[in-house]
């Protein structure tokens, strides 16, 4: 083959990367392909009301909590993946309790995280958001009841969500939180798994009391995707990121069990999952959709409890930690919103969720969710009511032909909420650095300091769908984009827009037919910006803020 040739398919091939790049910039490669599956058991493991121990079965050991963050179970190989490799999370299911029904207290890492220590929904523990909310400084975490029974205790955790002025590190000595000198190439915020087993196992070989009680958390499946490059075989980088942290999760768990010589307790969750698509939500955080609250939960402690077995009725992330105080043969404190899982849980037993981060972020309306039976309610400013039984992906909303259960949901949601004047979150503060680093892990968050204005807010679910549209054209600025990439993207049914100028009017657009729609003044503001138009930045930065306010003259 002559040069030339050569030199063509070289620019070609490169040409082709580029526009896949740009084209999955705009149309994300999961949206309406990834849509969330029923979750499949080991074939050999039995069906059970509860834990199958005796409490204080695992009295003395040490305690190894492990949290994935943003994990969707149907993507993991024990619940069905076949095109996965996670043998390590896999052996663990085989050999421990798994919670085929587990479903998350919020969307989002902070509130979620903040439930698993304390066994609280958000309105107990008041970490309602990420970022701008901090755990209640009078309530009692994992680490603060075991440090005081003698255990030592640390915390890894791999992203700035979770850093420690947000309240989480009470009750630890040590809580390793530096994550600023991660890998650039995954993000200024974020550590990646392999640093952060590395930073744990050295505190496991190191002078410590025992027995102790360690949590690792890591972030890896959190967008953005790209896994190492020996996990590049996966079709879907997602995949990688999970495959790689399997394999970090189980450095972790062989270190552990060699620290604690074999007499290990291990709890493996998640904080929430993730939509890929799903009702328009690319990630997370704003909907309380299942693709986003169900997640994975493992209970495993050879010796102590039988393995091999489901407990299939629906349970919440605040009833680990009772669970784990009852396998210790610890008290349960009374105050708990959880409860104990050797024990056979109510079948018809409430469950919430909630989420502010549209309210936040956006000004959008707070939504909260409720599991009662085989029902699900989700209240908003357009309720959804889904039959699990029949529909156990939710896929179908009964609301409008079954307003007695939509009632009946919502005063049993009502009544187990506190008068909204003592559940109203309260908002801190955050500096400008901090800002940019929720900004940088995709958490927009521009909230004056207080009480949230209003709940009448605009409906978050129908508002997904313009901001993936206003997300995909934001994406696209700053990027020069060659003629003849335009013209493929054309072919494949995709217009881009030809510059900078052109994205900002069409974002303008967006903001002249939907006034009250907040994203697109916050992008307007820091366009207008980059091309020193201050004054309209301001102008785009005073409306922004006054809708998320709540004050904003329609």
């Amino acid at each position: 083959m002559s040069r030339l040739l050569w030199t063509a398919l070289i620019a070609a091939c490169a040409l082709a990367v580029f526009v896949l790049a740009v084209l999955n910039r705009i149309v994300p490669p999961w949206r309406n392909e990834l849509p969330l599956a029923e979750l499949e058991v080991p074939s050999d493991s039995r069906s059970v009301a509860a834990i199958p121990a005796e409490r204080g079965s695992a009295a003395g050991r040490s305690v190894l909590l492990l949290t994935l963050d943003t994990v969707r179970p149907d993507r993991l190989g024990y619940h069905g993946n076949p095109r996965i490799d996670t043998p390590v999370l896999d052996r663990l299911a085989r050999e421990g309790v798994i919670f085929s029904r587990a479903v998350a207290t919020a969307s989002s890492t902070l509130p979620t995280h903040a439930s698993i220590l304390t066994g609280l929904y958000p309105d107990g523990h008041a970490a309602w958001a990420n970022g701008s909310t901090r755990l209640s400084e009078d309530v009692a975490t994992l680490a603060t009841l075991l440090s005081q029974d003698g255990y030592g205790t640390a915390a890894f955790v791999s992203a700035f969500v979770l850093d420690a002025k947000f309240g989480l590190s009470r009750g630890f000595d040590h809580y390793d939180d530096e994550v600023s000198r991660g890998s650039a190439e995954f993000g200024y915020p974020e550590r990646r798994a392999d640093e952060t087993a590395d930073r744990a196992i050295r505190w496991l070989g190191s002078s410590r009391a025992d027995p102790f009680f360690l949590w690792v958390h890591f972030y890896d499946p959190h967008s953005r995707y790209e896994p190492p490059p020996e996990y590049d075989r996966y079709p879907l980088a997602y995949d990688g990121e999970l495959a790689f942290t399997d394999a970090q999760l189980g450095r972790v768990v062989q270190a552990a069990r060699a620290a604690a010589g074999g007499d290990l307790l291990i709890a493996v969750t998640a904080d929430h999952g993730e939509a890929f698509g799903e009702q328009g939500e690319d990630t997370h955080s704003i909907l309380l959709q299942e693709s986003t609250l169900r997640i994975p939960l493992i209970l495993q402690a050879p010796g102590a409890i039988p393995g091999g077995v489901v407990v299939p009725t629906r349970v919440s992330q605040i009833d680990i930690l009772p669970t784990i105080l009852s396998l210790l043969g610890k008290p349960i404190p009374p105050e708990l919103d959880g409860v104990d899982l050797m024990v056979a849980p109510d079948r018809d037993r409430p469950i919430m969720a909630a989420t502010i981060e549209g309210q936040v972020s956006f000004g959008w309306a707070p939504l909260s969710a409720i599991y009662q039976g085989d029902w699900k309610l989700v209240e908003g400013p357009s309720p959804e009511l889904y039959d699990l039984a029949n529909d156990p992906l939710a896929r179908e909303n009964l609301s409008a032909r079954r307003p007695e259960d939509v009632a009946r949901l919502r005063e049993t949601l009502h009544a187990l909420q506190p008068d909204a004047s003592t559940r109203a979150p309260r908002i801190h503060a955050l500096s400008r650095e901090d800002a940019q680093r929720l900004g940088a892990l995709g958490y927009a968050r521009f909230a004056t300091a207080g009480q949230l204005a209003s709940d009448q807010g605009l409906d978050p679910g129908r508002m997904m769908p313009l901001l993936a549209h206003v997300d995909s054209l934001a994406a696209l600025f700053g990027v020069k984009i060659h003629p003849a990439t335009r013209l493929s993207a054309l072919r494949e049914g995709i217009w881009l827009p030809a510059d900078g100028e052109e994205i900002i009017g069409l974002i303008e657009e967006i903001a002249e037919e939907h006034p009250d729609f907040a994203p697109a003044y916050l992008y307007l503001q820091e366009m207008y910006r980059s091309r020193g138009r201050k004054a309209e930045a301001d102008a785009a930065a005073e409306r922004f803020r006054a809708l998320v306010r709540g004050d904003a003259v329609h």
